[in-house]
C-alpha cells in the first residue's frame, strides 16, 4: 500500500495517538495503515480485487454511528463520487467530536 507523505504530515501534526478516527472512503489505500492510531475504516463495499477490506461496510450518506462517536473523521477520495456531497459532510460533522478532514491526492 502506498502512503501519501502530505497525509502523514497532517496526521503527525493534527491528530493525537489517543484520538479515535473514522476514515470514510478508505478504498484500497487506508491512510492510517502501518500507524499506531485507533482507526475504524468504512467503505461502501468490500472489493478483494482492489484490496479493499473496510472494518465497516456502509454508506457515507448514512453513517452507522452515534453522534460525536469519533474524535476525527477523515474523508478519503469520495466527495467527487457522491451525488450529494453536502449530505456526506453533514454526516461526518455529526459523528465527529473534534474535526473533519477532507483528504485529497495531490
Amino acid at each position: 500500500m502506498k502512503q501519501e507523505p502530505h497525509r502523514l504530515l497532517w496526521i503527525r501534526d493534527k491528530v493525537c495517538l489517543e484520538d479515535t478516527i473514522l476514515e470514510v472512503g478508505c478504498a484500497e489505500n487506508p491512510v492510517w495503515a502501518g500507524t499506531q492510531f485507533k482507526v475504524t475504516t468504512l467503505d461502501r463495499s468490500v472489493r478483494p480485487d482492489e484490496q479493499c477490506f473496510p472494518d465497516i461496510v456502509g454508506e457515507a450518506e448514512n453513517l452507522p454511528f452515534d453522534a460525536n462517536r469519533f474524535d476525527v473523521v477523515a474523508l478519503g477520495e469520495l466527495l467527487e463520487h457522491v451525488p450529494e456531497p453536502q449530505i456526506v459532510l453533514r454526516e461526518a460533522a455529526r459523528v465527529a467530536r473534534k474535526k473533519v478532514k477532507i483528504l485529497k491526492y495531490w
